[in-house]
């Protein structure tokens, strides 16, 4: 199974997992932290030890900044994706055990793409 991790402010990453458990349900293989208590250096160290334990992945991050950064140099090479939506996370947790990393990825940011939409 893939894993994920998402970083972004405050209890931002705590929210999403709240509201995608609402509808699909308790998740293993989920990791979260916030940004906000890190500097950029200790953000790195955090990641790296998350991803020790985490087997594949796919790092989210609340928006382009330093946490992607963090993020992109800590990766080890996993993909990091930036803009989490909550489409995105239910479409990670729906599709996860049924696809490869890079099918997931693509899925994973069509769903999210398609979660936004703007009407006057």
């Amino acid at each position: 199974m893939i894993s994920c991790l998402i970083i972004a402010h405050g209890k931002m990453a705590r929210g999403l997992i709240n509201a995608a458990s609402v509808i699909v349900g308790e998740q293993e293989g989920v990791y979260l932290l916030s940004n906000s208590e890190y500097s950029l250096d200790t953000l790195k160290t955090e990641i790296r030890k998350v991803l020790e334990n985490a087997g594949e992945c796919i790092i989210f991050v609340d928006c382009l900044g330093s946490s992607y950064a963090a993020a992109r140099m800590a990766s080890g090479g996993w993909p990091v994706v930036s803009g989490i939506n909550l489409p995105m996370l239910l479409s990670f947790f729906t599709k996860r055990e049924r696809m490869g990393l890079e099918e997931l990825l693509e899925a994973v940011l069509t769903d999210g793409k398609k979660g936004i939409l703007f009407k006057r």
